[in-house]
């Protein structure tokens, strides 16, 4: 759920992204710079987020935390100036890199502790997130509600369910591993960890480019409809979901290796689609992207979350 609910609250505002470019006035370059704030929230997330798991515990932190987030993503829809924007981006970056971090770090210690694979099913409800996110919003603005509005409800609810529901079902879970009292605040990556932390930084960014940028890119290059401004990142996360839903069978037929080296050329391919700027071959494109990143962070994590010794 909580997987599910980070996915609908990013994806409610960002596909109203050219609405708030238009109110603002802004241009490509400040989008650019305000979104830039969303990631530079996340790695100010990142250097407490370890204290923090440590102290409190995933589970209490990831619910904490994903109240902040739902808070927090009405910022950039009722930001009246570019400043208060990169602000607003900015905390919505740290809290929902809280929410990110404590919430993958619960699935490795649940695959650990029950042996079980289990990441790419909770991240295809992440995608899951990412087609009933741009389709509610497309539905409630046909009907003329405001993108206030319809954020605004979604974080009321997502808070509701969270208290009831998230809370006391996982509030008490931890990493066992934080039991070392020397465990370090910050630490560099070492070994496999590095190549590991490449290949996510790439496809990270690739993924982030087709959330933030889709809207744009369909209402500028392809001058899709007002209404279609979403159908973009709708289409990556359909096949996005479908893949993460299939993908623990996947990886232990392809085995880790060959799901991320298909995936790469799928990725390829799709974009060289979207590059052509023709409607119906751009949103074939962008779901062939979404079917080449499906299943690599969630390979990712898993390795990196069964690394011996680091929790």
């Amino acid at each position: 759920m909580t997987f599910l609910f980070m996915s609908i609250l990013f994806a409610l505002w960002v596909i109203r992204l050219p609405d708030i470019r238009d109110k603002l006035t802004l241009s490509e370059g400040e989008i650019g710079i305000a979104l830039f704030f969303i990631p530079i929230g996340a790695l100010a997330a990142m250097s407490v987020s370890h204290i923090l798991n440590k102290k409190i515990g995933e589970g209490r932190l990831m619910s904490i935390t994903l109240f902040l987030t739902a808070l927090t993503s009405l910022l950039p829809v009722i930001a009246p100036s570019f400043p208060l924007l990169c602000g607003g981006l900015l905390l919505f970056g740290f809290s929902s890199g809280l929410t990110d971090i404590s919430m993958n770090a619960l699935v490795s210690t649940f695959e650990k502790r029950d042996n079980r694979q289990i990441m790419s099913v909770s991240h295809g409800f992440f995608s899951l997130g990412g087609i009933i996110g741009p389709l509610l919003g497309v539905l409630l603005y046909s009907f003329g509600l405001s993108v206030v509005f319809q954020i605004g409800m979604a974080a009321v609810i997502v808070i509701i369910i969270d208290g009831l529901v998230i809370y006391p079902s996982i509030g008490k879970e931890r990493d066992q591993d934080h039991s070392d009292s020397k465990d370090p605040l910050f630490a560099i990556p070492k070994g496999y960890l590095i190549p590991l932390a490449i290949i996510g930084f790439c496809s990270m960014m690739g993924e982030g480019a087709i959330a933030d940028w889709s809207a744009i890119y369909m209402d500028d290059v392809v001058r899709a409809p007002e209404a279609m401004l979403g159908y973009g990142y709708a289409s990556f996360s359909v096949t996005m979901t479908i893949g993460r839903f299939m993908g623990d069978s996947i990886i232990a037929r392809l085995g880790r290796k060959g799901v991320v080296i298909s995936g790469c050329i799928m990725v390829i391919a799709g974009i060289s689609l979207i590059l052509t700027g023709s409607m119906f071959v751009v949103l074939t494109g962008f779901a062939v992207v979404g079917v080449g990143y499906s299943a690599m962070i969630p390979v990712l994590f898993s390795i990196a979350g069964s690394v011996p010794g680091v929790s």
